[in-house]
């Protein structure tokens, strides 16, 4: 990608979000990763991480919302494992580059050097950032419209099989149940570039091993090989 101005990033990003804002430099601060502000800025504190920790409550509670009213016949439980497998860094990275907003983020020399365009937390944190930045400036309903329309059909594909099962509960309640102890995991591998890992987790009761799985994070990973260790107790995709 070619080296543009921070003007032209601010450019970009709005026709990317499909938002035109009142205040321009909003939009640039929460464009603004933390490792920028420290190469190029007197101010390091001139970053998105307070715009973030803003955005972060208001999706939350968009997210929590339209599933709450869409899915009400869903148990409080399966509420908030729904919610937690939508408002989490894997989705919000991916919601962010499908939208192109990678190319968009101001990053410091390094972090452009190790893949910072496409590293998860960065990817997840701008998002976040950008939800904030236009909550202060368009307000909360163009906000949830925003966000609305960013997750597409994610929430109605998570919300189908069971996608917002947590396997981990799950297996520890189960193993509980049976006496059998608490499950264990264990990282056996880590494969790809730093940008781009893939994690291999075991999970073992009492020193056996059980189930196995891989994910893009140690978090998925250990829930892929939780619903793996559910099926030696003959429980296949039960929701907790």
């Amino acid at each position: 990608m070619a080296k543009q101005t921070t003007r032209e990033l601010t450019d970009t990003a709005q026709g990317v979000i499909g938002i035109k804002f009142n205040n321009e430099m909003l939009l640039t601060l929460a464009l603004t990763h933390r490792s920028f502000a420290h190469e190029s800025l007197a101010n390091h504190h001139l970053n998105n991480e307070k715009l973030e920790f803003l955005g972060d409550s208001v999706l939350n509670f968009v997210v929590t919302a339209d599933i709450f009213n869409q899915y009400n016949g869903l148990a409080e439980g399966d509420l908030a494992k729904l919610r937690s497998n939508l408002v989490n860094a894997d989705v919000l990275a991916t919601v962010a580059q499908r939208i192109g907003l990678g190319d968009c983020i101001l990053l410091g020399r390094g972090a452009e050097r190790t893949g910072g365009r496409e590293r998860t937390s960065i990817l997840s944190d701008t998002f976040e950032a950008i939800v904030g930045a236009i909550y202060l400036d368009r307000g909360f309903k163009v906000s949830r419209e925003f966000i609305l329309n960013s997750f597409g059909d994610e929430i109605e594909v998570k919300a189908g099989a069971d996608y917002y099962s947590d396997y981990k509960s799950s297996l520890q309640e189960v193993a509980a149940k049976k006496g059998a102890g608490t499950p264990d995991y264990s990282v056996v591998k880590e494969d790809g570039p730093d940008h781009d890992r893939t994690f291999h987790v075991e999970v073992s009761i009492n020193g056996s091993v059980i189930g196995k799985g891989t994910g893009k994070s140690k978090k998925k990973a250990e829930q892929t090989s939780a619903k793996q260790g559910l099926s030696v107790y003959g429980i296949d995709g039960e929701r907790a």
